[in-house]
């Protein structure tokens, strides 16, 4: 992927792009070292896990180099990272005009990750390469094909305003698209928006509906969702009792959002079922995950609990 241009498309959206590449089933059943071996002995399909590897490590000079061996032999997964290297200039020369067409020579023989990264550089790039147009056709194109983080990428353009104008009937018409193409993380974006949208978009039961089958999914964004909605009693009527129903299952997937919002849940002095141990329980899940609030709650509700009078048996 082109990193210059993808990490502030959709912003707390977690988009990792995931779809499987050509040449990675070759080599599964053997060691990157191998692979490696094999990619520069002229192996192409073998290329891919080793190139990846050194890439994610940020070893460039490595990754250039089984990049270019694995797309010289017509491995298009290695001819999309190594468009990377070109544009982005790890560990070579800055030459944008051979990363496009590294990009485009791939996406002309149907590789849609390498469509989708032609199309966000057309968007991001400053100068006679930019053509907003032309990438929103192809991000189009790719989403009615069925590449689900296209839609993925439209409905967020579209909700955040980010190169495209803001609109929000057709944010929710891609993630309703990526949604119906079976994305569950995709149904709580479309979900949500429903709830939350303008007066004109706006579509409290469906959101609701939408994001109690992602949440059954595991999307643990879904039950975050429905945890701060019914909260807040944001296009429903507040209920303490669901909330802490979701918040709970998406903690149980460990996701940090959604164990801390059951740490404040259970913490809260004005609910019946308030419990300073399940409390502290989820904070300190949300600290493990990476909630630094959580690690400070945790701590704090910890204090309450031992100067707590101990009740009598």
């Amino acid at each position: 992927m082109i990193k210059s241009y993808t990490w502030h498309i959709i912003v707390a959206m977690l988009f990792v792009l995931c779809c499987p590449e050509i040449g990675i089933a070759a080599d599964k059943s053997i060691s990157i070292r191998k692979s490696a071996k094999k990619c520069l002995a002229g192996e192409a399909s073998y290329c891919e896990r080793p190139a990846a590897a050194a890439f994610a490590k940020k070893k460039y000079k490595r990754s250039f180099k089984l990049d270019k061996a694995g797309c010289d032999g017509g491995n298009l997964g290695n001819c999309n990272r190594l468009a990377s290297h070109y544009i982005d200039g790890l560990s070579v020369d800055k030459n944008h005009a051979q990363g496009v067409l590294l990009l485009d020579t791939a996406c002309k023989s149907d590789h849609a990750d390498s469509c989708q990264d032609l199309a966000l550089m057309y968007m991001a790039v400053a100068g006679e390469y930019r053509n907003i147009e032309l990438g929103e056709t192809i991000l189009t194109g790719l989403c009615l094909k069925d590449y689900v983080t296209s839609c993925h990428l439209l409905g967020g353009l579209y909700q955040t305003g980010k190169y495209l104008a803001k609109n929000t009937a057709q944010a929710l018409f891609y993630y309703q698209r990526g949604c119906d193409l079976g994305d569950p993380e995709i149904c709580a974006l479309a979900g949500y928006l429903y709830v939350t949208a303008d007066e004109l978009n706006r579509d409290p039961r469906r959101g609701v509906s939408i994001l109690e089958l992602a949440c059954t999914a595991k999307a643990n964004l879904a039950c975050y969702s429905l945890a701060v909605i019914y909260s807040a009693g944001t296009g429903v009527e507040k209920d303490q009792n669901k909330a802490v129903k979701y918040a709970d299952l998406g903690c149980v997937g460990l996701d940090k959002g959604s164990c801390f919002t059951a740490g404040l849940l259970y913490f809260e002095d004005s609910w019946q079922g308030r419990d300073l141990n399940k409390s502290m329980e989820r904070f300190s899940k949300s600290c493990e995950a990476g909630h630094r609030d959580g690690c400070r709650f945790s701590k704090t509700v910890k204090k309450i609990i031992k100067k707590a009078p101990k009740k009598k048996k």
